[in-house]
């Protein structure tokens, strides 16, 4: 058997499938492990899962020379890891609204008739929940004409790097500059997409990726429209 695993780890895994085993689901209480995926391949907790006793027996009595059913390998292990993982989580997922646009502060009334020069862009975004707390990594990646354009972005919020904090109901009204020249002085028939990428980490540290959606610039107008 391999090292043990970080307490600390083992903790957070359990809240994660609410003590459940992971794969037939059944609720445990204390009668659970947090078994190893692969008895050769260490601690990391990538290779932990959390089981009743006799999942874990059944992980491991697989018999090559006399096969009887299918054995558990270890991708269909963490495939289903991830399955209750997720079901236990999902309800500590906030509901986030984001929307890029030209206008300056789209919640201010004084500033709603305000509005942003191309290449200077209003990034909103706001926790619904009224009771959830979020934090969160968002990664804006640019495509001109179907194909993929980086757009200079500073390291940062924007990039993936810096991870927001919102309370519930919080708003935040920001801003990003484009910087690739090739984007800064489009010609007219481009077309210009902000692809949006969205981690949520809740309470317990799970993450939780959201779908990539975009916004697309219409140069004649000089706004955004969302493409899903």
């Amino acid at each position: 058997m391999g090292k043990d695993f970080k307490e600390k780890e083992k903790i957070q895994r359990l809240l994660w499938c609410d003590r459940h085993c992971c794969i037939c689901e059944k609720a445990c209480g204390i009668d659970i492990e947090v078994a190893h995926i692969d008895p050769k391949a260490g601690s990391d907790i990538d290779n932990a899962i959390p089981v009743c006793y006799d999942c874990h027996a059944k992980i491991g009595m697989y018999n090559l020379k006399h096969p009887l059913g299918i054995k558990f390998r270890a991708e269909e292990l963490k495939a289903r890891r991830e399955q209750i993982y997720e079901k236990y989580t999902r309800h500590l997922v906030a509901p986030v609204q984001y929307f890029i646009t030209n206008v300056v502060n789209p919640s201010d009334p004084i500033l709603k008739g305000k509005y942003r020069k191309y290449p200077d862009i209003t990034f909103n975004i706001t926790n619904m929940s009224d009771y959830l707390p979020i934090r969160l990594f968002i990664t804006l990646r640019g495509v001109l004409n179907g194909k993929n354009i980086s757009l200079d972005l500073p390291t940062g919020l924007y990039t993936g790097d810096k991870i927001w904090n919102l309370n519930p109901r919080n708003m935040v009204n920001g801003h990003f500059t484009i910087r690739n020249g090739r984007l800064v002085n489009l010609k007219k028939t481009d077309w210009l997409e902000i692809k949006v990428k969205m981690e949520l980490l809740d309470i317990w540290d799970r993450e939780h990726n959201f779908l990539e959606n975009g916004y697309v610039y219409n140069q004649e107008g000089g706004y955004w429209y969302f493409e899903p």
